[in-house]
Formats: structure tokens, sequence, C-alpha cells
């Protein structure tokens, strides 16, 4: 992991970012140090190699979806149990589905609910 040392000036806060061996951003800092790190599916065990497979925030944690042309498909995000130490995590996903030139059609949220995009859909 290489440090970023001309960290970010936003407001006087100073955020620190970290690239990985490949120099992608990796992760960053705030200056209260709350960190964020991404798996940006450089290693052998990556399920979608060269592409962001989950990112790591400091209350809850996304993994991403691909289809075969690379798109993101669907995000889910992972939260912690809110009710007790037996209750069980709760998972949102939020999906999206493409047209064949490559557009973005329909989107279900968490909810599942379907939301159309655009006029036209096949």
């Amino acid at each position: 992991m290489i440090c970023d040392s001309s960290s970010l000036k936003r407001n006087r806060l100073i955020q620190t970012l970290y690239y990985d061996s490949e120099g992608n951003l990796a992760g960053s800092t705030d200056a209260a140090g709350n960190a964020i790190t991404w798996d940006n599916g450089i290693s052998g065990a990556a399920t979608y190699p060269g592409l962001r497979n989950q990112t790591q925030y400091p209350t809850y944690r996304e993994t991403y979806g691909y289809d075969l042309r690379n798109r993101r498909t669907l995000i889910e995000k992972h939260l912690p149990a809110q009710t007790g130490p037996d209750a069980p995590a709760t998972t949102l996903s939020h999906r999206t589905r493409y047209d064949l030139a490559g557009n973005p059609v329909e989107q279900w949220d968490e909810a599942n609910r379907i939301g159309r995009i655009g006029d036209k859909v096949e």
C-alpha cells in the first residue's frame, strides 16, 4: 500500500489517500481517523479481477457484481445487526439491467421496487 504524502485539504480537514501496487485508489482516512478501503480485484482470490469487488466503510460493507461486459449490475450493502448480538445482519440489494447498447434500462432498489430508465425497455 502506497500513501499519498500530499493529502487533500478540504475545509481544513485532511484526507490521506492510499494506492495499491497497480496505482489504483485503495483507501482513504479522514482527519477523524475514519477509514474506507476498496478491494480493486488485483488479488488472486478476486471475484471480478480488475474491478472493484468491495468497499469497506466504517459502519458497513458494500460488495459488487458485474455482467460479462464488466458493467456493475449489483450493489449489496451489508449492514450489521441493529437489535442485538443474536440478531441477523441485513443485506440491501440494488440491481441494474442494461440493453444491448449498454444503457441502463431498469433498476431495482432495496425494497425490490422496479424503476425504468428512459422510454424504451426491451
